[in-house]
């Protein structure tokens, strides 16, 4: 969905990182078929997190997922997020993305065409800072220090 959607708009580029997987020759070989898209692969923690720090939006296209970190790792950094419409996103990321769904490559266009049109990372990253509060790493170790002091106060035998 995604590759298609990049096809109908030549002047956004899209920047992939990360494995692979498995199962998707053919899909890497449409993908380096497509002008504007780049295949990064695996990057550098440090490179990634400049990629999302200057990417005007960062797009999860999945059809599963589990809880799904790489967009939490983004919305740390301020990016953007456009997510597929699929019940782990709604739960994790709540209003900080903008959604479409997982099949729909025209509702995909549709949602990245602002960011052909103009830059519109500053009106949307404002979206993430909420989700970025709730989801921080000292926002975890508060519930867990919560969670091992009432453990301590409270065991079970």
């Amino acid at each position: 969905v995604l590759l298609e959607a990049m096809a109908k708009l030549p002047d956004l580029q899209l920047i992939q990182c990360g494995g692979m997987g498995w199962n998707v020759d053919d899909l890497v070989k449409r993908a380096r078929a497509i002008p504007n898209v780049r295949l990064l692969g695996y990057v550098p923690e440090a490179d990634l997190a400049g990629l999302y720090r200057g990417a005007r939006a960062a797009v999860f296209p999945s059809v599963y997922e589990g809880f799904h970190l790489p967009p939490l790792d983004a919305a740390s950094l301020g990016c953007p997020l456009i997510a597929s419409d699929i019940p782990v996103h709604r739960e994790v990321l709540g209003d900080a993305a903008t959604y479409f769904g997982p099949s729909d490559v025209d509702g995909l266009v549709r949602t990245l065409q602002p960011l052909v049109r103009t830059d519109e990372r500053a009106a949307w990253a404002t979206r993430v800072q909420e989700m970025e509060r709730r989801f921080s790493w000292g926002v975890a170790a508060d519930q867990l220090l919560r969670v091992f002091g009432e453990m301590a106060r409270n065991p079970r035998r």
